[in-house]
């Protein structure tokens, strides 16, 4: 490290409303006594692109070369340098270990070059947490967010800006004697990870409580997932039977599959639908996302309306058995209504598909 060089400090955060969708970033920089915050908007971006950004634009701010000490709560991009990812990924010829091209290469290689303009110490920190400069970075980005729907509500698909909140009214009910807390948040005071499987791991929690007791977690860790709601013109749905053993029966699902590492979930999206139905889509829509089941599991689905179908290939895993079903939307929503179906993801998105086709008046595709 040259003493000659100023010594910077880069707060940085991203933010995305869906996953693909409008986001933001922020940065502050700090130099001495000197704080500057920046931050911009993007229509149709992901959260990994957003984390990425607000790194790019706080080291591109920096007028010289600076020894920088740059935090951020993304382990996606801290991991990036401190784990070498970059580099395999560089001697693979920008290819994951799946063999697959690396998500947002055009990113890395302009935080690459930035980097080699600077002395930089990659720090991660909690996100949403006690970092008040994390906190102020995830603050801007967010009212960015905000204030930027009001002003292009099209980039979500709707016709009318989101409303803000309503104040509740106040309740007729006699008011309950109950307890508040000036917080929840739990604190982790020891992390044990029990056991580490191909898809998931099971960790045991030591924490404390709000009411600063010790007490005990047990979490499965999950990569997370995506769902797909494949939509023919004649609003037929694809929906796929298999045999789930944790079930011990054939559940009707929506097509889905997990999130690989570090993989974007649109593109995770494309691979399952081909993959498990033999169809692409060339027009594609973020329904949402949820968690599975919170209480004992960090998994998220993504959920996805994929439209536009033309045929492609299907290649199931070795171990991979299932038939491909197609069924009218409004015969799979009837059967949603009577509890027919009974896999919580299928659940989920064909009832959001419903709701989205409501807002667009019946018609699917035009869009992109």
């Amino acid at each position: 490290m040259k003493s000659t060089q100023a010594r910077v400090k880069i707060y940085t955060d991203g933010a995305c409303s869906g996953n693909p969708g409008p986001g933001a970033w922020a940065a502050i920089l700090i130099f001495g006594e000197i704080e500057k915050e920046i931050s911009g908007f993007a229509e149709e971006t992901t959260n990994n692109r957003m984390e990425m950004q607000a790194a790019i634009e706080g080291l591109k701010a920096l007028k010289q070369a600076c020894s920088v000490d740059l935090y951020s709560d993304s382990a996606y991009l801290v991991s990036g340098f401190n784990k070498g990812w970059l580099e395999n990924w560089q001697k693979k010829g920008w290819q994951n270990a799946a063999g697959n091209p690396v998500s947002n290469i055009d990113l890395w290689q302009e935080l690459l070059s930035l980097s080699s303009q600077h002395d930089i110490s990659w720090h991660k920190v909690k996100g949403h947490a006690d970092n008040p400069y994390n906190n102020r970075c995830d603050e801007l980005a967010r009212n960015l967010i905000k204030r930027q729907r009001n002003v292009w509500p099209e980039a979500l698909g709707l016709d009318e800006p989101i409303a803000e909140p309503q104040a509740p009214k106040q309740s007729s009910l006699p008011t309950a004697q109950l307890q508040h807390f000036a917080h929840l948040d739990e604190e982790i005071l020891s992390d044990t990870c029990i056991f580490e499987g191909k898809i998931i791991d099971f960790h045991h929690y030591k924490i404390k409580t709000a009411a600063g007791r010790e007490a005990w977690r047990e979490v499965v860790h999950h990569g997370g997932g995506v769902g797909i709601v494949a939509l023919t013109p004649d609003h037929e749905v694809l929906l796929v039977h298999q045999y789930r053993l944790a079930a011990g029966q054939v559940l009707q699902e929506i097509p889905a599959g997990c999130l690989e590492a570090q993989e974007d979930p649109l593109e995770a999206a494309k691979r399952e639908l081909e993959e498990e139905t033999g169809y692409r889509a060339r027009t594609w829509y973020k329904l949402g996302e949820f968690f599975v089941s919170p209480g004992y599991t960090n998994e998220i689905i993504h959920l996805f309306l994929a439209v536009d179908l033309e045929l492609g290939k299907q290649h199931l895993d070795p171990d991979e058995y299932l038939n491909v079903v197609l069924l009218p939307l409004n015969q799979a929503i009837e059967d949603v209504r009577r509890l027919k179906i009974h896999d919580a993801k299928t659940l989920i998105g064909l009832s959001l598909t419903e709701d989205w086709l409501r807002q667009k008046g019946g018609q699917a595709g035009g869009e992109s």
